[in-house]
């Protein structure tokens, strides 16, 4: 986990690739998880028009779902979620999406 509590730290990586790709995971068509420093913190998929984000506001606090216009804003919900920031993930952290996260969730550039 990266300390990002220290002036001058880098912010927590950030991954999204498809509900699947990881070795032994059960797939789920089109849903997107999220992970910060390797770590689950949300999950994101389409319905109709929106697209939905699940993630938890605090480290045990149970799950809240939002809805936004483009996966991109549903991302950022779940990066500031107060779980995903006591991980290190901040909105400067990179993300890195697998290719196919970046198909399904129309993204065209990397954040």
């Amino acid at each position: 986990m990266s300390d990002s509590s220290a002036f001058g730290v880098r912010p927590a990586p950030i991954s999204v690739s498809c509900w699947g790709e990881l070795a032994a995971e059960k797939r789920l068509s089109g849903v997107l998880r999220v992970l910060v420093d390797g770590q689950h913190v949300g999950a994101i998929w389409r319905e109709g028009s929106t697209w939905q984000a699940s993630h938890q506001p605090r480290v045990r606090g149970a799950a809240r779902q939002t809805e936004h216009a483009t996966a991109l804003k549903a991302l950022g919900a779940v990066i500031r979620s107060g779980f995903a920031r006591k991980l290190g993930a901040r909105v400067a952290s990179r993300v890195t999406w697998s290719d196919r996260a970046r198909r399904v969730g129309e993204v065209n550039h990397v954040t």
